[in-house]
């Protein structure tokens, strides 16, 4: 009999709130996946009391309108709300969703660089304390790149078993892109021919030369710039104009991962790896095998001379983002 999982959420922001109920939703309508405990992890004991009763709230009123009232009822009983890192002894997949509450809309990711690197730091060695060698680490703290190599870094987990999630909603918002410029539908664009590598930021790269629509590649004289710029901007924009940060992509690609990581399941997806053709954590498609983590990295993509530039520059970038957190003696 396989043993139950139990996953810990280390943070309780809007997509950490989300996360935790997307999860317990997951546990109630499909059996075999998530059947261990969830351990939500809180700042400080004021919000998290505060997050329990509205969560005990959410799950009483899902079992009264609800089939299967007993089931649910029983199921908040294994719901722990802790400030307490021991708890990450008992998580098999331990999701970070920290971060530092934005009061002005940022233009780059990596303005956050230094602020959640400190924050880093300190849960990082935290999790070197207290998570089992067995651990799976997502990663969703931005700058995702720099942070997700960071928490390796400062945890030693294995490289296949920490990643950042953000390849699958940037696909999300190139369709979309696409479609705007295009004048398309989403049902003619060939998702399997859609890629985004490099770094989850304004160092994105859309993979214009992969792209079929209506099963031919773009023609040479579509509008590059503006499909680029949508994609790269859109999650920027939606800051801009709600003045909170996008969760409802984010925590549908967490979702999604998780489910299929702890239902074992082999399959490809874009997420923020470890390269070992490039030595750094960069966006790019891979194999992910349950609880194994990656198993393997896409083969080499033919990009255009445009793209091989960018995706040099944002390694680049990347690279020297992570070295200057040596200032912040992460060591």
């Amino acid at each position: 009999m396989s043993k139950k999982k139990s996953i810990a959420i280390i943070g309780l922001g809007r997509i950490g709130v989300l996360l935790a109920q997307g999860l317990f939703k997951l546990k109630m309508t499909q059996v075999g996946i998530l059947d261990g405990d969830i351990y939500l992890i809180g700042h400080d004991e004021k919000s998290l009391l505060a997050f329990q009763k509205d969560f005990e709230d959410f799950v009483f009123v899902e079992a009264m309108y609800g089939d299967n009232r007993e089931t649910y009822l029983e199921a908040i009983e294994h719901c722990y709300f802790t400030t307490d890192f021991e708890c990450l002894r008992k998580a098999d997949l331990i999701i970070c969703a920290y971060g530092s509450r934005l009061k002005t809309v940022i233009a780059d990711r990596r303005d956050l660089l230094l602020q959640h690197g400190r924050l880093t730091i300190e849960i990082g060695t935290k999790i070197k304390n207290y998570a089992k060698k067995e651990a799976f680490l997502l990663n969703i703290v931005n700058p995702i790149e720099s942070i997700t190599w960071m928490l390796q870094d400062i945890t030693g987990l294995p490289h296949e078993r920490v990643i950042g999630i953000a390849g699958t909603h940037d696909i999300g918002r190139f369709a979309y892109s696409l479609s705007e410029v295009l004048g398309c539908s989403l049902q003619s664009i060939d998702l399997k021919s859609l890629y985004v590598i490099g770094e989850h930021g304004n160092n994105m790269i859309p993979l214009l030369s992969h792209v079929k629509v209506n099963d031919a590649f773009l023609p040479k004289d579509v509008d590059a710039d503006s499909i680029l710029k949508k994609t790269v901007s859109r999650g920027i924009d939606i800051f801009s104009l709600r003045g909170t940060p996008p969760y409802l992509g984010p925590v549908s690609s967490l979702l999604s991962t998780c489910k299929n990581i702890l239902s074992g399941k082999s399959f490809q997806t874009t997420i923020t790896l470890f390269h070992p053709d490039h030595n750094c954590y960069i966006m790019y498609p891979c194999v992910i095998e349950g609880m194994s983590g990656v198993v393997e990295v896409a083969q080499s993509l033919s990009l255009s001379e445009d793209e091989e530039i960018k995706f040099v520059g944002a390694i680049k970038i990347i690279k020297a983002d992570f070295e200057s957190l040596d200032d912040l003696g992460r060591f």
